[in-house]
């Protein structure tokens, strides 16, 4: 028999999972080896922070959504989460806060400080859309008093039916008295 001479492992620190063997006359070493899954070594990339809207909450977690990761900031876990969050009607989202302070919605939803809190919404009114008033008046005396529409902007105004008076045949919807610039309700 042969005598197998490895180095001292508390010497050598890197062969310190090293196994000496005799096999069959020969000294061998062998390596122990534990084989490990690639994702149970792959760092824990999980996520989850809650959004509270007007008493709603919704978790944001990598993949409850397409395009949801943990790499995103709060600002874009919101639009991911989009109709998903209860705004209420004429209201929109100002900020987040978490325990009563602001939070800056540049931050990566995968921040430790977040993880597993809820974010609440601290609401404001919702900018009022621009809108117009298009009176129609009939143009003659003894007419209907001229009535209102309210339009949206970027909208268009409904066309009236056209009206009737007798002996007169309609000719159109003016922006003038005197019916030379013809109103377009294409636009």
């Amino acid at each position: 028999m042969f005598v197998c001479w490895l180095p001292s492992m508390r010497k050598v620190p890197h062969m310190r999972n090293w196994k000496k063997q005799v096999l069959g006359g020969v000294c061998a070493a062998a390596m122990l080896v534990t084989l490990v899954p690639a994702t149970a070594m792959a760092a824990d990339t999980s996520c989850s922070v809650n959004f509270e809207v007007n008493d709603v909450v919704v978790e944001y977690a990598d993949g409850v959504k397409p395009g949801a990761t943990c790499d995103v900031t709060i600002a874009k876990a919101v639009d991911i989460l989009g109709d998903t969050l209860s705004v209420p009607e004429g209201k929109d989202i100002d900020h987040w806060t978490l325990n009563g302070q602001k939070v800056n919605t540049g931050a990566k939803v995968s921040d430790p400080d977040l993880q597993n809190k809820t974010l609440v919404a601290s609401l404001k009114d919702a900018p009022k859309p621009a809108s117009f008033t298009v009176t129609f008046d009939l143009n003659y005396e003894p007419s209907a008093d001229p009535w209102q529409a309210n339009v949206e902007s970027g909208k268009t105004v409904d066309k009236p039916t056209d009206p009737q008076r007798e002996g007169y045949t309609f000719a159109g919807w003016t922006t003038d008295k005197e019916g030379k610039n013809k109103f377009d309700f294409a636009t």
